[in-house]
């Protein structure tokens, strides 16, 4: 369902050197400020929640790191 399905749905390749890495044991509040995108607007803001993402390979390569991520990987990256 994460995986196979929208890859299917957007038409994505089967390269599994592509995947992301959840901690879903992380909890923490939605902050709007903390938002990448210019958009902030959110119904969510202020909800404490469960999982958050911790990195995105593509190609095997990090393109996202979230700062805990970073810190853990400095020397294997």
């Amino acid at each position: 369902l994460m995986t196979s399905s929208p890859r299917k749905r957007f038409g994505l390749s089967e390269n599994l050197n592509d995947f992301t890495v959840y901690d879903l044991n992380a909890r923490y509040n939605i902050n709007p400020d903390e938002f990448l995108s210019m958009g902030k607007s959110t119904p969510f803001a202020g909800w404490r929640v469960y999982g958050k993402c911790m990195a995105t390979f593509l190609d095997g390569k990090p393109v996202w790191l979230a700062p805990e991520a970073r810190e853990i990987l400095k020397d294997r990256i």
